[in-house]
């Protein structure tokens, strides 16, 4: 999936495109797993979703996104590391 080795003592950043109704769904899969990612706002200037996870989950999360294309329109578009945690 992704080659990137994740730090478990970081945060990461997913950003996402979805359509807006299917936001509703996303987040009710997200939060039905405990403490596995945390759905913030989307970027009023992309229009992306923005979803942080801590790093020891971000393979799951990643599966997660992959898996839900086959009921949702949905496009990782791209991985930050938190800003949070590089101070």
């Amino acid at each position: 999936m992704h080659e990137k080795p994740w730090d478990f003592n970081k945060d990461y950043d997913l950003w996402i495109k979805i359509h807006p109704e299917e936001v509703h769904f996303l987040m009710y899969i997200v939060e039905s797993f405990d403490n596995l990612a945390n759905v913030r706002h989307v970027d009023p200037k992309t229009k992306l979703l923005k979803i942080i996870v801590p790093g020891g989950n971000m393979e799951d999360m990643l599966k997660i996104v992959e898996n839900l294309k086959t009921y949702v329109s949905i496009e990782l578009v791209k991985i930050d590391e938190d800003p949070l945690e590089k101070e």
